[in-house]
């Protein structure tokens, strides 16, 4: 297996408040977990493995079956993004990302939806960060995800799952396997104080903390590469998703914070969710075949120079693209905290 460079660029920002820390999103501290435990699993990768033979080896952001033509995730994931709205592909059920693409392949995304209150504003904290991709062919292998259909849940007497395939500490990934942590549950008022004074975190936005492990020095938590992921309740004998990963501290999982991840929260949005899957809502991005083509003809290719692998040449390059749809994300400045929105361009050595 050829060597690639592991990459991502966390979005940082300072803002009025109280205190210095990091936020980010890998599942660190997780566990390897078989797929078939968390069938509505869905993982996006960047390919034009058929325009140019190139790809990116490793998923950029997670999501969850809702139907055999829709997955739905986080908007920061496609959001002035042009190769994630060209070039992604969704696979479901896949157990390790070595996997892809020559024993799994995936399926190509045509429209993409997502609230216009959506805002790409760390100083706001990504308020409505949720979206729904459409599929060009049937998925045909997902299990729907089981929505709670209240908030009972936010207790700390719960238990909590979040599941993905990111990195397991900040800049570093050497899990193949599918992962997951347990979380524990933070109130929104709590959160706010951790984060600043005057916070404007929602109430359709749900905080958690993680268990501290001697053998890591890091806390439970999501981490690059997680955005748009499930977080689950587990509510007696079955799992029911509440959150898709939004944001967390530059260093994931870090000690010396009470709070590690934040999710958008799912009982919010059922109402928007229907509405799109009904087709009372028109798409906010769509994908072509021609679209693809036409950007290939006039870039070359898919994030930076590639490399052999396979047959298949896999992009590893820490440049962003001339498309504007680069493997980084973009950096802000404003404050004392820092923090990251979870999506990654990641490869996996």
């Amino acid at each position: 297996m050829n060597r690639y460079q592991s990459f991502y660029l966390s979005l940082l920002v300072s803002m009025s408040a109280v205190a210095e820390s990091d936020v980010t999103t890998y599942i660190v501290n997780g566990q390897d977990v078989a797929v078939s435990q968390y069938p509505s699993t869905v993982a996006f990768f960047v390919d034009s493995i058929e325009y140019n033979r190139t790809y990116y080896p490793g998923s950029f952001c997670g999501g969850t079956y809702l139907d055999d033509t829709h997955v739905l995730t986080a908007a920061h994931c496609f959001y002035n993004d042009e190769e994630a709205r060209l070039f992604t592909v969704a696979v479901d059920n896949i157990q390790n990302e070595s996997d892809y693409p020559i024993a799994r392949r995936g399926i190509r995304i045509s429209e993409i939806y997502y609230p216009s209150s959506y805002r790409d504003d760390a100083s706001l904290l990504f308020p409505d960060d949720i979206a729904i991709v459409t599929l060009e062919s049937v998925m045909s292998n997902g299990s729907p995800i089981n929505v709670a259909d209240n908030e009972s849940y936010r207790s700390t007497s719960q238990t909590f799952i979040a599941v993905g395939h990111g990195n397991t500490r900040s800049g570093v990934d050497d899990a193949d396997s599918l992962q997951a942590a347990t979380l524990n549950y933070v109130t929104n008022s709590e959160c706010r104080g951790e984060f600043y004074d005057g916070a404007s975190l929602t109430h359709k936005q749900i905080c958690f903390d993680g268990d501290f492990a001697e053998a890591t020095g890091l806390k439970n938590a999501v981490c690059s590469g997680d955005s748009g992921g499930a977080v689950y309740w587990q509510d007696g004998s079955a799992l029911r998703q509440v959150g898709i990963t939004s944001f967390g501290p530059v260093t994931c999982g870090d000690p010396e914070l009470e709070v590690t991840s934040v999710f958008t929260e799912l009982t919010d949005y059922q109402v928007w969710i229907d509405n799109v899957l009904s087709g009372q809502i028109q798409p906010t991005l769509t994908s072509s075949d021609s679209e693809r083509q036409a950007y290939i003809d006039r870039y070359g290719y898919i994030g930076g120079a590639p490399t052999t692998e396979n047959n298949v040449e896999s992009s590893e390059s820490t440049q962003t693209s001339s498309g504007g749809g680069g493997s980084l994300n973009f950096i802000w400045l404003a404050g004392l905290w820092m923090l990251s929105r979870l999506r990654c361009r990641q490869s996996r050595k």
